[in-house]
């Protein structure tokens, strides 16, 4: 086999030049930007686990791009801090973002079914991952909620 595709199967690495492409393009269709040649060969321990479905679901979570929730997590992260914003604009924001994690969550949780026990270990971490911040959102929005119950 002259490629590997990553165990999250969000990237692919050719074994000729040692090229590894993120792009999502370059993943579905086994494709070296630096060979500039198409693998033909099948990966058959990512077939099972990432079908047509579910390469639409990582090309539409890949292809969304960040939401202004995702944003704001960012900038409070490297702030330290939290932005300013009204109670009722943090209310609105973080549940947002717990609607975006809920269907990244789903999401994943269709993409697990059937996987490989190989991969089924990194997506667990995945799905930790995911709930962390689900957790993390729900708490942030409480404090949005009394914040805003103290105002009135």
């Amino acid at each position: 086999m002259s490629f590997t595709v990553s165990p999250d199967g969000l990237s692919i690495t050719c074994h000729d030049c040692g090229f590894t492409s993120n792009n999502p393009n370059d993943v579905m269709n086994r494709y070296c930007g630096k060979c500039h040649k198409f693998h033909e060969e099948p990966n058959p321990g990512l077939a099972p686990a990432l079908d047509n479905d579910a390469f639409d679901d990582i090309k539409k979570i890949l292809t969304q791009g960040p939401t202004p929730a995702d944003l704001d997590m960012v900038l409070e992260a490297t702030a330290g801090k939290p932005l300013p914003r009204s109670p009722e604009q943090g209310i609105a924001d973080m549940q947002a973002r717990l609607r975006q994690l809920t269907e990244e969550k789903t999401s994943l949780l269709e993409v697990m079914e059937g996987v490989p026990p190989a991969r089924y270990n990194e997506l667990v971490s995945n799905l930790n991952s995911l709930n962390n911040q689900i957790k993390e959102a729900q708490e942030r929005l409480a404090e949005y909620r009394v914040q805003k119950e103290g105002q009135n």
